[in-house]
């Protein structure tokens, strides 16, 4: 395979252009790092993309750091392969500066041990956290969050619309340089071994002295699909985290190149280099996929059978960009005076997040014990003019999947799956109300319907798809629920 040109992002263009080292240069990468922090004052005073509400109710504190060094830039080493047997060589190393964004227990003795690390999307044109956003799971039950900053638009922003942690602090964040996505994947593994259990006690701490036992690896949409080449090309080499959990993600991964988005307006680059590939089926660490019902049509190609690594759940109704998703993110957005997302009436009311909580504890339970998870029922896929389609049922939602308490309580359709990447609400997905007279059917009273939400939660809760505080919120919104509206 060819090398592919480096292209140098805007920080970078500043900078000499460094002759490619040696390979024994390039091989002896991630030697050592250097954390500074609690990272305070800038314009605006709090990180970007900080929690939309109050952490310090769950006693937690939210802090920066960033951290700096040099990183490797790898190109594929022979083909990148459906069977996602990924190999990748060396091409040079090269300086880079970003930031974490961690959230802690300020209380030592409630951390569980693990630490969580996201590797930010940036789809939008800025850093967007998406675990830990919308549920609590992970504050409830004593993790630790690192939200890492690994892509270059994450840090220059896009010329349409500079939404970039350069064009919304300066003055905090103007010496942060990522020279191009190619070196992305060694940042990301440099900033879980900055958070991990062999971390350097020499300098700044980003844990505060926390006692780590693993590190979960954790990415959503575009960065489940670069989690998706970490894993297939990166993790056996560098072996820095102990589980994945790769979120929304649509069965391909990107490559090594620096071409990812328009660098104009924030959209995929048409020339970006994506490969439709299985998770490859020689690890021996535990990868745990959440999906919506979104990526189900795109990823159907990528389907692969549960196993004592693998779990693959898909949660039916639920889309890419849930409303409860845009409601927050909407508010942080006028928080922080960035570019609206769009009506949050338009999506889907179901939410996979609450799975993903779910499945982040069965992956500590898998990682700790070897106590496998639960498997859940695949959507049911039919095929029409030789594509896949979504079975669904009489009131138009689909068939198996994992099934929350709204599909099996339903009070609406939820169309979800993907139609158009370009359509208004093609991540968003719908929901239509039944008609009143299906509600009356199936509901004759109001607390017929609380019964059978709390059934079904109840089911789920005991299935392992949701966590206990899940339970108590959907018997409470039922109970407010107004069916006649």
């Amino acid at each position: 395979m060819k090398r592919r040109q480096f292209t140098k992002g805007l920080v970078a263009s500043v900078l000499a252009t460094p002759l490619l080292p040696s390979l024994a240069q390039a091989i002896q990468t991630s030697q050592s790092i250097k954390v500074s922090g609690p990272i305070t004052g800038g314009r605006h005073g709090y990180p970007f993309c900080s929690y939309a509400g109050d952490l310090s109710h769950f006693g937690y504190v939210e802090e920066e750091y960033f951290i700096e060094g040099t990183a490797t830039r790898y190109q594929a080493n022979g083909e990148l392969g459906f069977d996602g047997k990924w190999s990748v060589e060396p091409m040079g190393t090269y300086p880079f500066k970003t930031r974490l964004l961690v959230r802690r227990p300020q209380d030592h003795s409630r951390f569980n041990g693990t630490v969580v690390t996201e590797w930010l999307n940036t789809t939008a044109g800025h850093d967007t956290c998406t675990i830990g956003m919308v549920t609590n799971g992970l504050y409830q039950n004593g993790f630790v969050y690192v939200g890492v900053s690994c892509q270059e638009v994450g840090i220059t922003g896009v010329t349409d619309k500079p939404q970039g942690l350069h064009a919304w602090d300066p003055q905090r964040y103007g010496s942060l340089s990522i020279p191009g996505d190619s070196i992305s994947y060694d940042i990301f593994s440099q900033a879980g071994k900055a958070v991990g259990p062999n971390r350097s006690r020499q300098g700044v701490d980003p844990l505060a002295g926390l006692k780590v036992k693993q590190v979960i690896a954790t990415g959503a949409s575009q960065s489940g699909g670069r989690l998706r080449t970490y894993i297939n090309a990166i993790h056996l080499r560098d072996k820095v985290f102990d589980g994945f959990l790769p979120t929304i993600q649509f069965g391909a991964g990107y490559a090594f190149s620096d071409i990812t988005v328009d660098k104009k307006t924030g959209a995929p680059a048409k020339n970006r280099e994506l490969y439709a590939s299985l998770i490859r089926d020689d690890l021996k660490t535990p990868v745990f996929m959440v999906n919506s019902e979104t990526e189900v049509l795109v990823n159907s190609r990528a389907r692969q059978p549960d196993s004592d690594y693998l779990r693959f759940w898909e949660v039916a109704g639920a889309s890419h960009v849930p409303a409860g998703w845009d409601r927050i993110i909407n508010k942080i957005r006028e928080r922080d005076g960035l570019y609206d997302s769009g009506p949050a009436e338009l999506g889907s009311e179901v939410l996979w997040q609450d799975a993903a909580d779910a499945a982040l504890m069965h992956l500590i339970s898998w990682i700790d014990a070897g106590k496998l998870p639960p498997v859940a029922e695949p959507i049911k896929l039919s095929t029409a003019e030789g594509k896949p389609v979504v079975m669904r049922d009489e009131f138009g939602n689909a068939k198996g999947g994992l099934r929350l308490p709204e599909l099996e309580a339903p009070i609406a359709t939820y169309d979800s799956a993907l139609q158009a990447l370009n359509a208004a609400n093609g991540l968003r997905g719908t929901t239509t109300p039944l008609t009143a007279g299906t509600l009356k059917a199936l509901y004759p009273t109001h607390q017929d319907y609380v019964d059978k939400v709390t059934a079904a939660a109840k089911e789920c809760k005991s299935s392992g798809y949701i966590l206990a505080p899940c339970l108590g919120r959907y018997i409470e919104q039922a109970k407010q629920a107004s069916l006649a509206s």
